[in-house]
């Protein structure tokens, strides 16, 4: 989810909503801003992050298996369109996780 809080800020409101675990990546400026949130029955390794994405693993045992989630923030203007599916493009390479 993007946020525009600070990572400081984002984890308070975490809290807040009965969040124990997550993920936050401070804005620039403001503009983006991520945070991933998630429960203590759910499982979760952190594979990469950077201003534009969250890449997790996902452990739980509702549903059988090990999945990945990657929460992705793309660029709204047109002329950086090209570096967002670059970056997309990146994180695909060499996965063969659901």
């Amino acid at each position: 989810m993007e946020t525009k809080l600070r990572k400081s800020q984002m984890e308070r409101v975490r809290y807040r909503c009965g969040y124990v675990n997550g993920i936050e990546v401070d804005p620039k400026g403001t503009r983006g801003g991520l945070c991933l949130a998630w429960r203590n029955e759910i499982g979760v390794t952190l594979q990469s992050y950077s201003k534009r994405h969250i890449d997790v693993m996902v452990d739980n045992d509702e549903v059988k298996g090990r999945w990945r989630f990657t929460g992705f923030y793309g660029s709204s203007y047109v002329q950086d369109r090209d570096i967002s599916w670059a970056d997309l493009r990146n994180l695909y390479i060499g996965e063969e996780t659901p």
